[in-house]
């Protein structure tokens, strides 16, 4: 038979993969926390992420918890606008809170703890929170990568944001 959570048999298998990934014996005493951190190296609003995942985790360590951090993908429509890669942007959200819920409960963590930048993370943050009824906390990131152009200051949207200043005539093509 399956030996059940309060089996000695399950929790020393629980406890000989966990102390293979370097937890200590009062680790096992601690809340765990699920930190969770849509991210993608070159995407501006998340590539960021896990930088914060992992400042968080350690704070969650220094808090007297134990953080399991993961970072789940995460598609930019800024990158696949316009072609057929853009179908699979807002998918990508449902993707994320199936894969926090996933890890969350697999892990049998205790809360979570989100960090959201995008329309597509910050729901995706939200959702296993919300339809699982889940103890957690949704961060902001943070704003998206700053650029200048033509002296003045806009977010990583920029190019969107010059093509509307095109179009009403604010700026022309030189």
């Amino acid at each position: 038979t399956r030996p059940t959570e309060d089996n000695w048999l399950w929790k020393g298998y629980v406890r000989a993969n966990l102390r293979g990934a370097g937890w200590k014996d009062d680790d096992f005493d601690k809340p765990v926390v699920t930190v969770a951190a849509p991210w993608m190296s070159d995407i501006v609003c998340n590539m960021k992420f896990r930088e914060l995942a992992d400042a968080c985790g350690a704070s969650v360590g220094r808090e007297g918890g134990k953080a399991f951090v993961h970072l789940p993908p995460v598609i930019s429509d800024g990158i696949g606008a316009g072609v057929e890669a853009n179908n699979w942007s807002l998918i990508s959200r449902d993707i994320i809170a199936d894969v926090i819920e996933c890890m969350h409960k697999g892990y049998m963590a205790d809360c979570i703890i989100g960090i959201g930048g995008c329309d597509k993370s910050v729901p995706g943050v939200l959702m296993p929170m919300a339809r699982s009824n889940l103890i957690g906390v949704m961060m902001s990131g943070g704003s998206n990568v700053m650029v200048e152009y033509k002296g003045e200051s806009m977010m990583s949207a920029g190019p969107v944001m010059a093509l509307q200043k095109l179009q009403a005539g604010l700026w022309d093509i030189e």
